[in-house]
């Protein structure tokens, strides 16, 4: 039996009538860039799976003449976890380069529609939160440190940045890890990097339930510190 899982989304700036000197605002990179970042970050709550819902969260929100995102706010709802994700993911969302109204930088709203689609993934069976004894990584917690101080690589930026990057992922019971998601990000730059080196992990001890493997969410913290 498949477990279903996995989110997908599309994007649709606000309708504005076309006019000399007006240009909508953008996503550093464009859109292929901004369905990287968001793809990283989406990921279906338990509580919205378990009920079947599936469909979209419309967010609101204004790109500031500086680039910021600024006014976040649902036009329609899905679900109060789906929405709280769709949220989150704009909020932490890098500075876009502004729009432009009679040729100056100007503040400009923009839709972006979040869907949340129930799709076959390639997990067989149940996901579990916890186990006992839960996923290790091979040779425990100080090796799972040390591959990760050994294999993390502080961004290269103008901007000095701290803290941590927290992400989510699916041990499965056969040891692999699949579906890294970020839960908590820092500067897109760090997050991209903690997902990295989460994708070069090794297989690991994988949880058990009742004496049997099974497959189970776990969590990591990446920390990057100045001097590091």
């Amino acid at each position: 039996m498949k477990t279903f899982l996995f989110s997908t989304f599309f994007f649709l700036s606000l309708s504005i009538v076309a006019q000399p000197g007006f240009s909508s605002p953008s996503y550093p990179g464009g859109e292929v860039a901004m369905s990287k970042f968001i793809n990283d970050r989406l990921f279906y709550p338990p509580s919205a799976r378990k009920a079947g819902i599936e469909g979209k969260v419309i967010v609101r929100f204004v790109v500031s003449e500086k680039g910021d995102i600024r006014d976040v706010r649902i036009l329609r709802s899905l679900h109060p976890d789906c929405d709280s994700i769709a949220v989150r993911i704009v909020r932490s969302m890098p500075r876009w380069t502004p729009g432009q109204q009679r040729g100056k930088d100007a503040a400009i709203g923009y839709i972006l529609p979040i869907a949340f689609r129930l799709s076959k993934d390639d997990i067989e069976g149940k996901i579990y939160t916890l186990a006992n004894p839960m996923p290790e990584f091979p040779g425990g917690m100080d090796s799972l440190f040390s591959f990760i101080r050994k294999n993390l690589k502080y961004p290269s930026l103008d901007q000095c940045f701290q803290g941590r990057v927290v992400i989510r992922f699916v041990v499965t019971k056969e040891g692999t890890v699949k579906q890294p998601k970020i839960i908590k990000g820092i500067v897109p730059e760090a997050d991209e990097e903690a997902l990295r080196v989460v994708r070069l992990m090794p297989d690991w001890i994988p949880g058990k339930r009742n004496g049997e493997a099974v497959n189970v969410y776990y969590m990591v913290s990446v920390s990057f510190k100045l001097g590091n």
